[in-house]
């Protein structure tokens, strides 16, 4: 699949990816990319929490996507060959949601994003100094998933996101669009399920299928909810995916993908991923593999999970 747009909300959401620059935060009500404007159609029963500010009582937290196991760290290596990671440290308050993510460019600290649970999820992004750079919410739906957000940029664009999920709780599409504008097929991607896994995923890009079985490798559980979607599913929503690993955006497929193939005209991707379980056959590391047809080409990285 194509690189899908990149909104400046999600960039903040996880702070550093494209260290997004949103101007100050007064009170937590704007930034410089513009208002942000959500509405919560899931209900405002709020219990407080100590460890992090009021917790809405539709969003259940990671507990629900990933039960007992917690993410301490995820590291991001561009190939087989670093040394140097990109890594994201996650902290966690008293109820066990995610409060604070603290993320590294090359193993340098950059920044954090802290997240609170007022109506919704809230993320504010802070430098490397502590400076507020701005704050962007997500509102639930009736099932505690985040359904959508707004942005209102400085020159008035008006952008947003829509989420869907399937009576299983996992993310079924992915809307991007803009106000006023007829949205593109290549902004609108659906993902199939059967039996829990996740088939393919099609946009106006194209089609991606699933393999999760191989004539050496049987299906392996996905004990922890631990989804991979950028490198490992060809599905491009960096972004996104640290919302999913707060627990806010849909529950993970029942194995682990080994094999996802792409046909984009003349050419075919196949990416090819190997994992390594620890001892309770949790992924503490995952090798992805790309090669093109067309071009001949192949290109590795890898990740290490911390629990």
């Amino acid at each position: 699949m194509k690189t899908m747009k990149w909104l400046g909300a999600l960039a903040m959401m996880v702070c550093a990816l494209s260290i997004t620059s949103c101007g100050n935060d007064d009170g937590g009500s704007s930034n410089n990319g513009g208002n942000t404007n959500s509405n919560n159609n899931g209900g405002s029963n709020n219990v407080n929490d100590n460890g992090g500010g009021n917790t809405s009582g539709l969003f259940q937290g990671p507990q629900r996507v990933f039960g007992n196991h917690r993410i301490k760290k995820i590291k991001e290596y561009s190939s087989l060959d670093d040394q140097v990671a990109d890594v994201f440290e996650f902290t966690y308050n008293t109820s066990g949601f995610v409060s604070e993510i603290k993320v590294y460019d090359n193993e340098v600290f950059v920044g954090s994003t802290r997240i609170s649970y007022d109506n919704g999820l809230s993320a504010v992004s802070y430098d490397k100094n502590g400076n507020s750079k701005g704050r962007v919410e997500f509102p639930l739906g009736a099932n505690g998933f985040v359904s959508y957000y707004q942005i209102i940029d400085d020159k008035g664009h008006n952008e947003y996101a829509k989420f869907t999920y399937n009576n299983d709780g996992q993310l079924q599409t992915l809307t991007w669009g803009e106000e006023g504008e007829t949205t593109p097929s290549d902004d609108v991607w659906t993902l199939t399920y059967s039996d829990g896994d996740i088939t393919k995923c099609t946009s106006g890009d194209g089609t991606t299928e699933y393999f999760y079985s191989t004539a050496n490798q049987n299906p392996i559980d996905n004990v922890t909810g631990f989804m991979e979607f950028d490198k490992a599913m060809d599905i491009d929503m960096d972004d996104v995916w640290v919302l999913y690993l707060c627990g806010g955006m849909g529950k993970g497929t029942k194995h682990l993908p080994l094999t996802a193939i792409t046909k984009d005209g003349n050419d075919t991707e196949t990416i090819t991923n190997e994992w390594i379980l620890d001892n309770q056959n949790r992924p503490v590391k995952l090798i992805s593999t790309s090669s093109h047809s067309l071009y001949g080409s192949t290109s590795a990285r890898y990740y290490t999970i911390e629990w």
